[in-house]
């Protein structure tokens, strides 16, 4: 069921400053949950939502997967969640909390206006485990960051390497989260008492292994995949696809690239989950990735070769920037 469509005029992220003192101290605006979750499934993602308020503030969270895995994306709509002025990154923790991480979890973000005039800011990358190191790691290769360490890249013509996933983990993890605290990057903290999310991960969990099945892939065997299909390196499409104004329509984790990729090797498709590049641009994009893309099939957990899928942002396929 469709909730509300949201405005995708993105706003480039501004340049990081010092976080204001008086927001370091201040006691978090506390936000008790009303109603219930609400499930909001198209035809390339999973979405649930629920609103809360704290007064007559209110705030409407919506979790988001487009594949299963630990991450996720965030759409918080309400003019009470407030980045303060030059933030980049905004910190994020589940209560209570599994361990005391080496550093606090933090995500980029992307702000813009709803139909209604409402602020709505969409976090790129969370995740309920604490795992901030691998959340970073995560972030860095998928949006091809410069300062990626090379301890943290695969040798050339080597797959990634991520912790694996499992659900039933996070589904504990999840049982056992009482409250999302924002308290760095905003102009005021801000608790939301979530309350047990472990059926809110259950639904949404089987929502992205009916995702996968519907794109003609074995949905259980991808959950202890040897190895996912990954390209061989170097760049898929010409750094002059994507015109230099259209740059911060990808703000946001959106205008995500699906690959469709045969037991052999080759891909087979090339659709857009979130578009925000304009039509053409998005259709030479897929022309390329069908030319240029070469892959080393995903191998199931015998061995085994396996139709599969590569889903990445469009900074993927640049390749590593010119020396």
């Amino acid at each position: 069921m469709r909730i509300r469509k949201v405005a995708l005029a993105l706003a480039p992220p501004a340049m990081a400053l010092a976080m204001p003192a008086q927001a370091q101290s201040e006691a978090p605006q506390v936000f008790e949950r009303t109603g219930n979750w609400t499930a909001d499934f198209g035809e390339d993602y999973c979405r649930l939502l629920r609103t809360f308020h704290s007064g007559d503030d209110e705030i409407t969270l919506a979790f988001e997967r487009i594949q299963p895995g630990p991450m996720m994306r965030m759409l918080i709509i309400g003019d009470s969640f407030r980045p303060y002025r030059g933030a980049d990154r905004v910190g994020y923790r589940f209560e209570p909390r599994e361990q005391v991480p080496p550093f606090e979890p933090s995500t980029d973000f992307a702000t813009s206006r709803t139909p209604d005039g409402e602020r709505l800011t969409i976090l790129s990358f969370i995740s309920l485990g604490e795992a901030p190191q691998f959340t970073q790691v995560f972030q860095q290769r998928t949006n091809g960051d410069d300062e990626t360490t090379d301890a943290a890249l695969p040798a050339p013509g080597e797959p990634p390497q991520f912790p694996a996933y499992d659900p039933q983990a996070e589904q504990a993890r999840a049982s056992e989260i009482r409250s999302l605290v924002f308290d760095e990057g905003l102009s005021r903290p801000i608790r939301f008492a979530t309350g047990n999310m472990g059926d809110v991960m259950a639904v949404l969990q089987s929502c992205t292994m009916d995702l996968v099945s519907s794109w003609g892939v074995d949905a259980e065997k991808h959950l202890d995949l040897q190895r996912g299909a990954f390209p061989a390196p170097g760049p898929i499409i010409s750094r002059t696809t994507v015109p230099f104004d259209q740059f911060a329509r990808l703000t946001g984790n959106y205008n995500q690239v699906r690959v469709m990729v045969s037991a052999a090797g080759e891909p087979t498709s090339c659709h857009i989950h979130f578009p925000t590049l304009e039509e053409g641009v998005n259709d030479r994009i897929c022309e390329q990735v069908m030319e240029n893309a070469e892959f080393q099939p995903a191998l199931d957990a015998q061995g085994d070769a396996i139709a599969s899928y590569w889903l990445v942002p469009v900074f993927a396929l640049l390749g590593p920037p010119p020396a």
